[in-house]
């Protein structure tokens, strides 16, 4: 399945990824769907994500930690982390929120036309959720990074932090009956969610960490 990007109906796109996101609809960040009505026209492969077959080993792991009082929390690079975010839903019924909030530009540090690709794969081919078993929510590892002199004098700086206001707080999670969040991580993790994930254990709620690279390594923090 083959389309231009000037072909895809980003404002549906957008809403087939906030569809079913519930109380946690005001994280969904719509960014990346708005800036790329700015971006060069290319033609896209639409097929369906698919994961290789370690992730889904991983997701798999990770699913036996997780319940409707659990929150999943991954932060990969952007075209992994948009493969699970399409996964979890499509093949597990677990919604995902999509926490990527950098302006696509065709010169970024951040955000590339894989990336691209496979966030409107997976919006194009999302199903409507009537009751999801739970969320996710999905960071992009590389939103910021080590770069040189010559990399911010040749290309566009759209690199963002994590902010108070991209995950949830504790009353929130209270709320949803939420009292522990498993974290899929690249290593080393971010400094801002260390910070976040920090305050969610001086709130008294439990956060289990999983190496992606090492998916048996799961442990409290």
């Amino acid at each position: 399945m083959r389309k231009k990007l000037s072909q895809v109906d980003l404002l549906q796109n957008y809403r087939n990824w906030r569809q079913g996101t519930g109380v946690f609809e005001c994280f969904l960040r719509a960014t990346p769907f708005v800036s790329l009505r700015h971006y060069p026209d290319m033609e896209l492969d639409l097929s369906p994500p698919e994961l290789p077959e370690e992730d889904r080993k991983l997701i798999a792991l990770v699913e036996k930690r997780l319940n409707l009082e659990t929150l999943l929390v991954a932060d990969l690079a952007a075209e992994r982390a948009a493969g699970w975010a399409y996964y979890l839903q499509k093949a597990l019924g677990r919604k995902p929120v999509l926490v990527f909030n950098n302006p696509l530009h065709p010169k970024g540090l951040v955000g590339n036309e894989d990336f691209i690709r496979v966030l409107l794969a997976g919006g194009e081919h999302l199903e409507t959720v009537s009751e999801a078993v739970g969320y996710a929510f999905i960071l992009d590892y590389s939103r910021y990074g080590d770069f040189s002199p010559e990399e911010f004098r040749e290309f566009f700086n759209n690199q963002y932090e994590l902010s108070d206001e991209d995950l949830p707080h504790r009353d929130l999670l209270n709320f949803c009956g939420i009292n522990r969040l498993v974290v899929v991580s690249g290593q080393p993790i971010k400094e801002d969610l260390a910070y976040y994930l920090q305050y969610i254990e001086n709130q008294g709620l439990e956060v289990l960490m999983v190496n992606p690279q090492e998916g048996e390594d799961i442990d409290g923090r």
